[in-house]
């Protein structure tokens, strides 16, 4: 997510508890921009194949997330 910092991959599976990692200084929306990113990257590298699947799936989730607290 950032230089030099590593998280456990069960959180791929949550961006608002990943970007919950993230350094103080960054503003929810950065963590939470920055999240989806890395998540997304990772699915498209590793998951190639159900990529496209993942993130027609991701559009409603994030969608709603933009709704919801940072701290949810």
């Amino acid at each position: 997510m950032y230089t030099g910092n590593f998280q456990p991959i069960e959180l791929a599976f949550d961006a608002h508890a990943l970007a919950r990692t993230a350094p103080s200084h960054w503003s929810p929306e950065k963590a939470l921009q920055e999240a989806y990113r890395v998540i997304t990257a990772h699915v498209k590298k590793h998951y190639p194949e159900q990529y496209d699947d993942w993130k027609a799936d991701l559009k409603p989730k994030r969608k709603a997330s933009e709704l919801t607290s940072y701290y949810t």
